[in-house]
């Protein structure tokens, strides 16, 4: 697909002034320059009293629902006081983690932390592209904000500049076009990640429900769906290769607090990231706290798995790394006895298998949650230590390669989004002659 232009080359107004802004620089001469505050004004949203379930004409506008399309819907009733949006409004996320974020909305009806942008005297699509460059100058102000939010005064304060309409017109249809093709190109990118994660989870439950033997006996497995598992394979519970399975509590039920440093680590839902403990967000408890909590203390070798929350299924082994360290009690963790390999076990909770048992058996009630019971009771195929290692290294290897090609398609993904940007940026602001 082709997204640049021939030689990656563009052209160039014939003359340009000084912005006064350093982020802006020179712009061309005969380009408009004012403040945002006279090119749009906002309105802050306010959220209702009362949330209801059944369904309505009105949809609350979480960030959690205009990001996915499996967010939990929340309607409202009573929308008296509401600021009432349409579909393609643009908002500005004003408070949290994405403060400064401009996005498009769908009909609903707007939160506190957003505030509805409407704009005057300029081209739509145009001011859409010009607002994702001011979006970085945002962006950058919220960092380091314990809760991060938008100034309105440095917001109202920004520059906006305006090219006669007929430039305006030229620019976001220009843009338009080119970010399109961009955005095909890492949409067919995404794709095929996705295609690579389905290939590694067909492999690895094909090794740990029919081994890597194509010519071994097989007998039934027991659980109508898996069917068949090799004949001389231990078909068990999970907690029958456990000499423990517990889950973590919070410090708070004894009084005491988590720290943002400390002795010991103190480990959470959001820590464990594709089968790792990530050290970001990083959290703590004194050695007091972890005394009182000291069931759920974790050694080496435990498997961790998420039983509560939008992480529900994530595994990850304790290394001597990460030890000292407790856990909370959306984390549950599986103390492997001697008849089964930590990493073996592992990667069997990671299947398909698990991942399908798991979403079954969860509790949907405000969010997704595991009880103990019920992950103590998946069944487990247990082949003999010498095939659990042959199928560790097998998976190692399928985890390696297929690892090593989605980092290639997802550097491939920055550098088409870095040029989007560039090139966004270099348009709205007449570095280029769309």
């Amino acid at each position: 697909m082709k997204i640049m232009d021939q030689n990656n080359t563009f052209r160039k107004y014939s003359t340009y002034k000084d912005s006064g802004v350093v982020w802006l620089g020179e712009v061309p001469s005969h380009w408009d320059q004012r403040r945002v505050k006279f090119q749009l004004t906002y309105q802050k949203g306010k959220n209702p009293k009362d949330f209801v379930f059944e369904e309505t004409d009105w949809v609350y506008l979480s960030m959690e629902y205009l990001r996915s399309n499996q967010a939990k819907i929340q309607y409202i009733k009573n929308t008296k006081g509401c600021i009432l949006v349409n579909n393609d409004e643009i908002l500005m996320l004003w408070d949290g983690s994405n403060a400064g974020e401009f996005i498009k909305s769908k009909k609903g009806i707007l939160s506190s932390t957003m505030a509805l942008i409407t704009l005057s005297n300029s081209d739509q699509n145009y001011a859409w592209h010009y607002l994702k460059v001011i979006e970085i100058q945002l962006r950058e102000s919220t960092i380091g904000m314990g809760i991060p939010h938008v100034s309105s005064d440095e917001f109202k304060n920004l520059l906006f500049l305006l090219p006669p309409p007929e430039e305006q017109t030229r620019i976001a249809h220009f843009l338009d076009r080119k970010t399109n093709q961009i955005d095909q190109a890492i949409a067919q990118k995404e794709r095929l990640i996705a295609l690579l994660k389905e290939r590694r989870q067909i492999l690895i439950h094909k090794a740990v429900t029919r081994g890597l033997d194509p010519n071994v006996k097989m007998k039934d497995s027991g659980v109508e769906w898996i069917g068949e598992v090799p004949e001389h394979w231990e078909v068990m519970r999970l907690k029958q290769c456990s000499s423990k399975i517990s889950k973590g509590t919070t410090p708070s039920t004894e009084g005491r607090s988590i720290l943002d440093e400390g002795a010991i680590r103190y480990i959470k839902a959001e820590n464990i990231q594709d089968g790792f403990i990530t050290d970001y967000p990083a959290h703590f408890i004194d050695e007091k706290t972890n005394s009182l909590i000291k069931r759920s203390e974790l050694r080496e070798n435990d498997v961790l798995f998420v039983i509560a929350g939008a992480t529900l299924g994530k595994v990850a082994i304790i290394s001597s790394a990460e030890t000292p360290s407790n856990t909370n009690q959306a984390v549950a963790f599986v103390r492997p006895n001697s008849i089964v390999l930590p990493r073996f076990l592992s990667i069997w909770l990671t299947s398909s298998v698990i991942r399908e048992l798991t979403w079954l058996d969860a509790v949907q009630s405000a969010q997704p949650n595991l009880s103990l019971e019920n992950l103590g009771n998946f069944p487990i195929f247990l082949p003999s230590f010498k095939e659990q290692k042959s199928i560790i290294e097998y998976v190692q290897k399928i985890e390696t390669k297929i690892a090593t090609a989605i980092n290639l398609k997802q550097a491939e993904i920055e550098k088409l989004k870095e040029y989007k940007a560039t090139l966004i940026n270099s348009a709205v602001t007449g570095k280029i002659k769309a």
